[in-house]
C-alpha cells in the first residue's frame, strides 16, 4: 500500500523516495518480461527511460513553487496563493505540453536513430500513450506541491494511497491482452484519474474552487493550445523528414519555434525573460511575484 513516501511530492525531496520510483518502473518491466518476452522487456525499457527524463525535466523546473506556497501560507496570504497556483498550472501545462508535442512528433525517429533497431517501432504506440498520460499527470502536478506547501500531508498521503502502485506498474491482464501497448496503458491511465479527480478535489477544497472553475482556469486553455499544436504537427510526415541526427535537431528546433508564439499568445502569457521562450528563470520569477 502506498503512502506519503510514495507521493511525487515526497519523492522529489527524499532520495529514498526517488529510488522507490525507479523500482516501480522495474516492476513494470518485470511484468512485461513475465507476460510477453525478454525481448519485449528490452524494447519497453527504452520508452520508459524517455518518460523518466520527461517527468524529471518538468518537475525540476517547477520546484520553486512549493516553498512559495509554504511561505504564503505562513503569512496567511490566501488571496495570493490562488492566482499563483492558477498561473503556475497554466505555465506547467504549457511547458509539459510543448515537450509532449515534441516527443509525439520526433520521438519515433529519435528511437530509431538512438537504438538502430527497426523493432523499436513496435513501442511507439506505448510511448505515445505514456507521453499523453505523463502530460496529464504533469498538468496536475502543481496540485501536489500546493497541498504539500500548505501542510496538508494527510491529503498527500491519501492521494499516494489511492494511487498505490497504479502509476508504476501495468495491469497483468492488459499486458497479456495488448502486449507492450497494454503496459503503456497500465502506466498512463491510473495517474489521470487519481491526479485529475482525487487530488483535484483536495486542491479545490484548499482554494475554494469548484471542479469546473479549476479546469477552466488552470487546465483547459493550455490543453486546447497543445491539442491545436499537436493537430498541426500531424500535417507533416516526420519520419520521412528526419533521416539523421542533424535533421532531427532541425525538426526539433522548428517544432519548438512553431509552438512558442501561438501557444503563449493563446494562453495569455508573455515570458518575463523577454526571449519568447519558457525558461527556468521565468518559473522562478513567477513564483517570486
Amino acid at each position: 500500500m502506498g503512502g506519503i513516501e510514495d507521493a511525487p511530492e515526497f519523492r522529489d525531496r527524499h532520495p529514498g523516495g526517488r529510488r522507490r520510483q525507479f523500482n516501480g518502473h522495474g516492476i513494470a518491466q518485470q511484468i512485461v518480461a513475465k507476460t510477453i518476452s525478454l525481448e519485449a522487456l528490452g524494447l519497453f525499457g527504452i520508452p520508459l527511460v524517455l518518460i523518466g527524463y520527461y517527468r524529471m525535466l518538468i518537475i525540476t523546473l517547477t520546484r520553486v513553487f512549493s516553498p512559495r506556497f509554504s511561505y504564503l501560507s505562513g503569512r496567511k496570504a490566501e488571496d495570493e496563493i490562488r492566482p499563483l497556483f492558477v498561473q503556475g498550472c497554466r505555465y506547467m501545462a504549457m511547458l509539459a505540453g510543448a515537450v509532449a508535442v515534441l516527443m509525439w512528433s520526433t520521438g519515433p525517429s529519435f528511437l530509431l536513430l538512438w537504438t538502430r533497431k527497426p523493432l523499436i517501432v513496435s513501442t511507439v504506440p506505448a510511448l505515445s500513450i505514456m507521453v499523453g498520460g505523463t502530460f496529464v499527470f504533469l498538468s496536475h502536478r502543481l496540485g501536489g506541491d500546493l497541498l504539500f506547501g500548505l501542510g496538508r500531508q494527510g491529503q498527500v498521503a491519501r492521494v499516494g494511497t489511492h494511487r498505490g502502485r497504479g502509476d508504476r506498474r501495468p495491469d497483468d491482464t492488459a499486458v497479456v491482452k495488448f502486449g507492450i501497448v497494454g503496459a503503456g496503458l497500465g502506466l498512463a491511465i491510473p495517474p489521470i484519474f487519481v491526479r485529475g479527480l482525487l487530488q483535484t478535489r483536495f486542491v479545490c477544497q484548499a482554494l475554494k474552487l469548484s471542479l469546473l472553475e479549476y479546469y477552466s482556469k488552470c487546465i483547459m486553455r493550455s490543453w486546447l493550445v497543445v491539442a491545436v499544436m499537436w493537430a498541426l504537427t500531424k500535417l507533416v510526415d516526420w519520419p520521412s523528414v528526419i533521416n539523421g541526427w542533424l535533421s532531427l535537431a532541425a525538426a526539433s528546433a522548428m517544432l519548438l519555434a512553431g509552438i512558442r508564439h501561438p501557444s503563449f499568445s493563446l494562453s495569455s502569457w508573455t515570458p518575463v525573460s523577454g526571449t519568447g521562450l519558457l525558461t527556468a528563470w521565468d518559473f522562478y520569477l513567477v513564483a517570486e511575484s
